[in-house]
């Protein structure tokens, strides 16, 4: 028996927020709505180019439940980069136009015709939970 607490039958539901309306202080988690699977509790915003060009470069790698969310990004690479990562590429709707699962250090995933947005997540967090190209990707919204 856990000594947590039940959830509160009240409490507030995450907010679901499209992939164009998500702002620079949201903070995220991710969901495959298709197949029921949570890709990252935590994720970085990447909404300005500056932020988008520095990407993972010089940060520590991404931990599991982390991610990072790039908009707009049709394509990504991994200069500079010292691990592999996953990519999810995404639709204006949310959904996966594209994968690059891994994308090694130094090499790049090329265009993602329909991408809006890429969603750099773990090395090894795609596949196992079975994320397909057409699969929903849905963006949380946590207000704490």
């Amino acid at each position: 028996m856990s000594n947590q607490p039940a959830p509160s039958a009240h409490a507030p539901a995450p907010a679901r927020v499209a992939v164009a309306a998500i702002r620079a202080d949201d903070r995220l988690g991710v969901l495959n709505a298709t197949r029921g699977i949570p890709l990252a509790q935590g994720v970085v915003l990447a909404l300005t180019a500056w932020r988008r060009l520095r990407g993972l470069i010089g940060r520590p790698p991404l931990a599991a439940g982390e991610g990072l969310l790039l908009r707009p990004c049709a394509a990504v690479h991994g200069a500079w980069m010292r691990v592999a990562i996953d990519v999810i590429f995404l639709d204006a709707e949310g959904r996966v136009v594209g994968l690059v699962t891994p994308l090694r250090p130094w090499s790049q995933s090329g265009y993602c015709r329909g991408a809006c947005a890429a969603l750099e997540l773990p090395a090894g967090t795609v596949v196992p939970g079975g994320t397909l190209v057409g699969d929903e990707v849905v963006f949380l919204r946590s207000e704490c």
